[in-house]
């Protein structure tokens, strides 16, 4: 799986480059300086004049892309019994180089239209993004001795908001092409308002402002994901059963009133025993889990300051409760500990 995940990485490099240096033809004005295709100016090597250069660089670099696609699809088709996702993805991949062969013909036919250049533009990113996908199943076909985790609600809920971040970044990538090739680049001169306004008049003002919005949406779904992947250690996504088995022993519980949850909350965050550390005579250790987010390693120095023979023990791959996330090595700490003192 080695080789097919290097392929796909390579070829994702070269497309992206592909993608990066056609926009940056559009941009200079040389989308459609070479009127035919494949060819330019009816020759494979044309006279570069007049910005033909890039337009022809950015073709030769889709023609490179040729040969790895080939590449990718052999080697695929090779492992695919290694994973599931192998031979979906290769397929999707193919079926997008294609297309975006056929598109890449019709935006020079249609002048480099809007909706030929988002069509182009959409397909590419698609086409980056199956690339991508098929590095990361390699790479996981790679580690098939660790067997894949479950799929707990947390795995899930973070799927639900990585789709969801995916899709919006898509849109508005697709939006901001079709601002782009329809001159519409700079119809709101003004942030956040358009020319001071919210409410806008001209096509060009109208696309603009939909961009403008799709990228508050990508923003938002991103800060979401971000949250999410930071809230869910790799405890808890390869062993979801721990998950499940937290969740069932809060429910078995007897269900509070609310009034009394949130007077009972009021009274944890209000409580301060800092001034009681002090007179903390034993010695004392201290755990952490790195991904806690309730009780951090933030409060580390506060506690070791304040309790004078004391040491500070981070569990490195466990949250709030290492003494269930990790018995073991809980264990084998603590009694370390017991036995130094």
């Amino acid at each position: 799986m080695k080789t097919l995940r290097r392929l796909a990485l390579g070829t994702d490099l070269v497309a992206l480059a592909t993608v990066m240096l056609g926009s940056w033809t559009r941009i200079q004005g040389a989308g459609e300086t070479c009127p035919d295709w494949p060819l330019c100016h009816g020759k494979v090597v044309p006279l570069f004049s007049e910005g033909t250069i890039w337009e022809w660089a950015h073709r030769l670099l889709a023609f490179l892309v040729a040969p790895l696609v080939i590449a990718l699809i052999v080697a695929a088709w090779r492992k695919r019994d290694r994973s599931p996702f192998v031979a979906p993805t290769v397929a999707i991949i193919a079926a997008l180089f294609l297309a975006q062969v056929l598109l890449g013909a019709a935006t020079v036919y249609l002048a480099n239209s809007p909706m030929s250049v988002v069509l182009h533009w959409g397909t590419a990113m698609a086409f980056i993004a199956a690339l991508s996908a098929m590095a990361i199943f390699a790479a996981a076909a790679e580690s098939a001795e660790n067997p894949a985790a479950g799929r707990s609600p947390s795995t899930i809920a973070l799927t639900a908001v990585l789709a969801a971040t995916a899709i919006a970044t898509f849109l508005t990538m697709c939006v901001g092409a079709y601002v782009s090739s329809s001159g519409a680049g700079l119809a709101c001169l003004s942030i956040p308002g358009c020319a001071g306004n919210v409410v806008v008049y001209t096509d060009g003002q109208i696309v603009q402002m939909v961009h403008r919005f799709a990228a508050g949406a990508t923003l938002v779904c991103a800060a979401g994901a971000l949250a999410f992947a930071w809230a869910i250690p790799e405890l808890y996504a390869a062993r979801p059963e721990y998950v499940d088995a937290l969740a069932e022993f809060v429910r078995s519980r007897p269900m509070p009133p609310v009034d009394a949850f949130i007077r009972q909350s009021g009274a944890v965050l209000a409580h301060d025993a800092t001034s009681a550390l002090g007179s903390v005579q034993a010695p004392t250790l201290i755990t952490f889990g790195r991904h806690d987010m309730v009780t951090s390693t933030r409060f580390a120095a506060p506690l070791s300051e304040g309790i004078a023979d004391s040491e500070v023990l981070v569990f490195e791959d466990c949250a709030h409760t290492p003494l269930y996330e990790d018995v073991e090595l809980f264990n084998a700490q603590t009694l370390a500990f017991l036995q130094r003192h």
